[in-house]
């Protein structure tokens, strides 16, 4: 393209008439004067020379018109054939029906609103406008797309092309209305057929004219924007050239000026658009590469089903329409060079003509045309003013994070913003014209009985809790604020909505945590007492069966009294494991293996009516917690499930790997955002109510029938993970199955530790060796020893500290401290200091009823430290002492 040439692509600006377009200008205005003065001159020969005189001014007045108007009379033709800008007008044809199949309908309706990226600064192909509306060619077509699928197209909001591009990598974009295929882009994105294809052309200024190849452009420097299709091409195939990445085109043109660049390569439509509006004269076109850039549709290429239905819904968009389309973005317009001769040549003849009676007029015309400038300045600032006021409500309407409405007083909608689309799912225009009870948006119909009522009475209403419902059926609370304003002399109804569905979310999980903390504190005092007494009860019967001959009648009796014992532990043992107040030996090791240890004893439980799945996913399993304590996690939540299965079904026992991110961590207080281990156990069951789902975790609550449960299956579930510095969580709908989620926090890659069995219990007597007892339970002091005393052991009791000084005085050798934690006067380390400081070398064992005596962080043990818990039995007992015994301090 030589320098010079008109083309009929470019804008008429830069169609290489610019001194045309000044000319023209000049002479329809000369013309227009000429005109209006000839009229008052006239008026005047007539008043003042009469009418013969007039018949000549008449005839001179002809001939002049006719002096400006022959040269459009003979050119009329050409003008009218060879120039014109031609804009589309808005096209509604019907909406064609797609022919998809059922996964693709399944899957329409399952993302009924997809996020698209849409250039902010590409006009007229794409762009943000000052109000902040998206508009341009693409957008167009994504008009028709959104109809023909029936989705919501919500645009992203994004400064610029890189961070919509980054935004995509990471997901949060679904699909891009225009982008070119590129092998980068392949790696996030699936595309569809080209559906647009513009030109890229090379912009100059005077230094270089014309280009004929891009080999001439080799040791320049070439400005294009950044990360654009253009790039990747020029790098790969003229390596030779400097590139020169620039972020927009105002920026490469602003390069060309200042000489930071020689060239400038950019997209032929939205380049001369914006030289057009800004007037860059200077600015031409010096050649064509030898490329062209087809743009297609986007979609993330993790949802193979979207590019096809993307182009499904392209290929359906009527022809006409698309004409239309592109009518109404790319307008042309064509030029006749020898015509430009023609008009300057008149030109110059009336310019001269006009001047004259320019000079008669002016003084006729200059004190009206001050009146009229003076009004016109007034009447500037005023439209400026009430334009700036109109810009500030439209700006503050759309983007307030409140919903706001302007309805009638019958509840019309006549606008709505951007968050109540956002919210509720209705578009703005499927809501203008249609009252809220149309719509459906209000959960109950009493509460806008009640709020209607309160409007009538006060005629404004004050942060009215209310509730709400979206066009998927989702539930939202809100503060409903309304008042009555005169718009035109009508009155019309202004409405806020704020959004507070989070902020009850959250202050009903901290009244639940709260509730469960308090409960689970009761529960730890209780059992720490009542295990007190269950060892002086267990203690006794264990002696009493050791000293009965076997065929006592007796000892059926006591083994009586030692099963029932042996429950009221077990529950206790529950209580404390919600109370979070158990002992837990903590490893390393991964949740898969929990699984799988239990699997046998699960499959006995469940019976042949239930499948069992498993499905452990692949990925770093670790966690840090006691290898049994899951277990009974895992075995309490899998009997659950199987009771809600009478008939039979599936129990699915999964593990995955998740990151939880700030977002979810907002409103779940009770997760750190990281790595988590993800447990999740699914039955296809009889399914829960709300009000059931909100107790499920509450000690001594059950829904099975009297003596078939405790009730504190699940609430020792959740004590145990919450001591694991974990969450969990549950999903259910009436006969809808259940889901238990867990998650607990991820350990990088580390060694883990092998779980030891159980060590075989039996008892391992003493020999006579030395034990200080401390106690401040008489009846457990008293028991304590006569146990030790049975076992061999020679034991001295002591009360509180001044016993302890009162023994150890005499000298008397001691291999061994067993004492309490929690005493009146001292605890038991503190005895433990008191006893060193008289025997350095013993060895202790501590005692009690929960383990947040021992150590005050919700029983997690340290390291060697020897505990036993109450109540405990002679075995255990024995196994204790002599463990603690035959240690190496």
């Amino acid at each position: 393209m030589r320098e010079g040439t008109p083309c009929k692509f470019l804008p008429k600006k830069l169609q290489h008439n610019n001194i045309l377009a000044i000319l023209l200008g000049i002479y329809v205005t000369s013309t227009l004067l000429a005109l209006v003065t000839l009229s008052h001159f006239l008026n005047l020969v007539i008043n003042v020379c009469g009418y013969p005189l007039m018949r000549r001014f008449f005839c001179l007045f002809s001939i002049i018109i006719l002096f400006f108007t022959f040269p459009f009379l003979l050119n009329g033709k050409d003008a009218a054939s060879q120039s014109g800008t031609q804009v589309a007008p808005s096209v509604q044809s019907p909406v064609p029906e797609l022919n998809l199949t059922d996964a693709e309908k399944k899957w329409l309706e399952a993302h009924p609103v997809l996020r698209v990226g849409v250039d902010p600064r590409w006009a007229p192909i794409e762009w943000r406008d000052a109000n902040g509306r998206y508009q341009g060619l693409s957008v167009e077509y994504l008009r028709s797309v959104e109809k023909l699928l029936g989705v919501r197209l919500e645009i992203v909001q994004a400064e610029d092309w890189h961070q919509l591009i980054r935004m995509a990598q990471e997901r949060k974009v679904d699909m891009f209305s225009c982008a070119k295929e590129t092998d980068n882009r392949k790696k996030f994105l699936s595309f569809t057929a080209p559906y647009l294809n513009f030109p890229s052309v090379i912009f100059t200024t005077g230094k270089i004219t014309f280009v004929q190849d891009l080999e001439q452009l080799n040791n320049k420097k070439v400005a294009l924007i950044d990360q654009y299709p253009d790039q990747e091409h020029l790098k790969k195939n003229y390596p030779g050239i400097s590139l020169v990445p620039v972020k927009y085109t105002e920026e490469g043109i602003e390069k060309l000026h200042r000489g930071e660049a020689d060239a400038f390569i950019g997209n032929l439509l939205t380049t001369t658009r914006y030289l057009s509006n800004t007037g860059n004269a200077d600015v031409h076109v010096a050649g064509k590469v030898n490329y062209d850039v087809s743009l297609s549709m986007a979609a993330r290429n993790d949802w193979p089903e979207l590019a096809p239905l993307l182009q499904k819904a392209l290929e359906a968009i009527p022809s006409a329409d698309k004409e239309a389309f592109l009518k109404k973005w790319t307008a042309v317009e064509y030029v006749s060079v020898g015509w430009e001769s023609r008009v300057l040549k008149w030109t110059l003849a009336g310019l001269l003509v006009g001047f004259i009676f320019i000079v008669q007029l002016r003084i006729l015309v200059s004190r009206r045309t001050a009146d009229l400038r003076k009004e016109i300045d007034l009447r500037k600032k005023s439209e400026e003013a009430l334009k700036i006021s109109e810009e500030k409500f439209s700006k503050a309407f759309q983007v307030s994070p409140a919903i706001v409405t302007l309805s009638t007083q019958k509840g019309v909608y006549l606008d709505v913003n951007e968050t109540f689309e956002r919210r509720t799912g209705y578009r703005r225009e499927d809501a203008i014209g249609h009252s809220h009870l149309e719509l459906g948006v209000w959960d109950n119909p009493e509460d806008y009985a009640n709020t209607r009522k309160k409007l009538d009475e006060h005629g404004y209403l004050r942060s009215e809790e209310c509730h709400f419902r979206s066009k998927t059926g989702e539930k939202m609370a809100g503060l409903l604020s309304t008042e009555r304003i005169e718009i035109g002399g009508q009155t019309y109804m202004l409405s806020v909505v704020i959004d507070v569905t989070d902020r009850q979310r959250l202050e009903e999980q901290l009244l639940q945590s709260q509730k469960m903390e308090s409960v689970g504190r009761l529960a730890g005092g209780v059992a720490h007492d009542f295990n007190n007494i269950l060892s002086i009860i267990l203690g006794h019967s264990d002696l009493l069966l050791d000293e009965l001959p076997p065929d006592s009648p007796l000892r059926e009796d006591i083994s009586e009294i030692l099963a029932a014992a042996e429950r009221a532990k077990s529950l206790t043992s529950q209580l404390l494991a919600f109370s979070r107040k158990q002992v837990l030996t903590t490893t390393t090791f991964n949740l898969d293996s929990a699984i799988q240890n239990v699997i046998k004893m699960v499959h006995r439980l469940l019976g042949e009516d239930i499948r069992l799945v498993v499905d452990c996913k692949p990925g770093n399993h670790l966690i840090n917690g006691d290898f049994s304590q899951i277990e009974q996690v895992i075995v309490n939540l899998c009997v659950n499930a199987r009771d809600a299965m009478p008939q039979g079904g599936e129990l699915t026992i999964e593990t995955d790997v998740l990151l939880l991110d700030e977002n979810y961590t907002q409103t779940h207080p009770d997760i750190s955002p990281g790595l988590h281990v993800a447990l999740s156990i699914s039955d296809d069951g009889c399914g829960m109510g709300e009000e059931t789902r909100r107790r499920i975790f509450d000690p001594f609550f059950t829904t099975k029938e009297k003596g078939k449960g405790t009730g504190l299956g699940l609430a020792m579930v959740y004590g145990i993970i919450k001591q694991h510095n974990g969450s969990v969580f549950v999903y259910s709908e009436p006969g809808e199955g259940t889901t238990f989620k867990i998650f607990l926090p991820q350990i990088p890659n580390a060694e883990t530790t092998e779980v030891p069995a159980p060590p075989q219990e039996f008892i391992q007597r003493g020999n006579g060796e030395a034990i200080l007892v401390v106690e401040d339970d008489a009846s457990v002091r008293k028991l304590t020893c006569q146990v030790l005393t049975h076992l061999g052991y020679r034991p001295h009791e002591a009360a509180n500290p001044e016993d302890c000084k009162r023994i150890l005085a005499k000298k008397d050798s001691f291999q061994l401290l067993l004492t309490d934690v929690i005493m009146p006067d001292a605890n038991g380390p503190q005895i433990q200091e008191l006893v060193k400081q008289f025997r350095p070398g013993i060895k202790t064992v501590f005692m009690s009823g929960y383990t947040e005596d021992v150590i005050g962080h919700h029983g997690v043990f340290e390291k060697n430290i020897h505990f036993i818990s109450k109540p405990f039995n002679e075995i255990a007992l024995s196994m204790k002492i002599r463990e603690a015994l035959n240690c190496e301090i």
